[in-house]
């Protein structure tokens, strides 16, 4: 197959999204990635986006190997992955653009770039946003509020000890353990969260001594900083 066939690339907003042909080999679509993006390396710059993958189902390896190949042929840096949606890429964007605007000026907001993984810890004093992914087995603590623009699978600690008016949100979110301000929220069977389907933004918050989850819009953002 023609690599030329194999892929379009479309953009929109803060996002890339990756059209493949459901036909086509997966050594023939990296190809075609690695062709085009080296050809659009000037055109693309060095800007962090979110990609979303539509027509083809990849494992997570070729996943992973799709991502490498972007970020080594452009000056691109993958952010996370959001599946066949790009609406969803779109009001994430919005929301990561929400939260930082509610921040109150003395509050500081550090991002973080790249996924938490391979049981790693990683603490911060301030709200903190993940550009990728909290793996399984990993853990991230904030005295702040916690955004991850990707999984959340690992354990995730906003608020330090006291602070209940922090809160969690991630692209997909279904934490081995969450505690906010101390109140913690321990999820044996995950469906309990009821956060699928997976490219659904969720945020958790803490509302009379309990942590609650619900879809994450403007409006529920807007209306927890207005608490």
């Amino acid at each position: 197959m023609d690599t030329k066939s194999a892929i379009t690339i479309k953009s929109y907003g803060d996002g890339l999204r990756i059209v493949i042909d459901p036909e086509a080999p997966f050594e023939v679509v990296l190809k075609a990635v690695e062709r085009k993006f080296s050809e659009s390396r000037d055109l693309f710059g060095d800007n962090s986006l979110v990609l979303s993958i539509v027509g083809k189902t990849l494992t997570d390896l070729q996943e992973h190997e799709l991502v490498k190949t972007i970020e080594e042929h452009s000056g691109l840096d993958i952010i996370c992955v959001i599946g066949e949606d790009e609406a969803t890429g779109k009001h994430f964007t919005h929301i990561v653009g929400e939260f930082e605007r509610k921040l109150n000026p003395q509050e500081k907001c550090r991002f973080y770039h790249g996924s938490v993984i391979n049981k790693s810890s990683i603490d911060f004093e301030e709200n903190v946003v993940i550009l990728g992914n909290v793996g399984i087995g990993s853990r991230v603590s904030s005295k702040g509020s916690i955004l991850v623009l990707g999984s959340l699978l690992g354990e995730a600690y906003a608020g330090g000890a006291t602070n209940e008016s922090a809160f969690v949100a991630a692209l997909e979110m279904s934490p081995d353990v969450l505690e906010i301000g101390g109140v913690a929220y321990r999820a044996p069977d995950k469906t309990r969260f009821g956060l699928r389907p997976k490219n659904v933004p969720k945020m958790a918050y803490v509302s009379n001594g309990m942590i609650i989850t619900e879809e994450l819009t403007l409006t529920s953002i807007q209306r927890l900083y207005e608490l």
